[in-house]
């Protein structure tokens, strides 16, 4: 069993296929929304990277997630949360390994508590 400290979260099912691909661990939310029970599982980890689109929809997730995160977790999430910025209209599924690595490596701490 490999251990990892970290995920990458995504939004749709071919990102998160193109991650595993390339040897990253990674979910897919299946939504632009996480959920609680989202939010609890990835508990599991040490720093969970958010990984949404570049389009307007993964924009919109983003700003919704760390809406949320700062109302309901206060100083208490569990784990470090990153963003890896995509390009504009862009996702995982239309990147190489290489590429998706790279913007994995440079994701920022998105939030302090």
């Amino acid at each position: 069993v490999l251990n990892y400290d970290f995920v990458v979260v995504t939004e749709g099912i071919f990102d998160a296929i193109k991650i595993y691909d390339c040897n990253i661990p990674g979910v897919c939310i299946f939504s632009s929304t996480i959920s609680d029970r989202h939010y609890s599982l990835l508990s599991a980890f040490s720093k969970v990277i958010l990984a949404f689109d570049g389009y307007i929809a993964g924009i919109n997730a983003y700003a919704k997630t760390i809406k949320y995160v700062k109302n309901n977790f206060k100083n208490n999430l569990g784990y470090e949360l990153y963003r890896a910025k995509l390009k504009k209209n862009k996702d995982m599924s239309d990147m190489n390994c290489s590429e998706i690595k790279k913007i994995i490596v440079k994701s920022k701490k998105t939030l302090y508590f």
